[in-house]
């Protein structure tokens, strides 16, 4: 019982997986834009180092980054615009 049971979660555990990683592939395919970007040898270093640190891909390092600077401008936006007039 207990490994008709254990093969049954199996299964529906690797199902999901497959589901995630073709909806992952799907809206990577589809929603990101693809650019060149150079930078400087030291940078990429630091970048890679970074990455790798926080278990990414130093696409997914940038693309962090790049998110957490756009948020950070809209919020300072947001707060410019909320403040009173003198």
């Amino acid at each position: 019982m207990a490994g008709a049971l254990r093969a049954g979660v199996k299964e529906v555990f690797e199902g999901a997986i497959c589901c995630c990683v073709r909806l992952k592939k799907q809206f990577m395919a589809e929603e990101r834009k693809a650019f060149l970007l150079r930078i400087d040898p030291e940078v990429w270093a630091e970048l890679e180092a970074w990455a790798a640190d926080e278990l990414r891909s130093v696409n997914g390092q940038v693309e962090y980054l790049l998110r957490q600077a756009v948020q950070k401008r809209k919020k300072a936006a947001d707060n410019e615009a909320a403040r009173p007039e003198k």
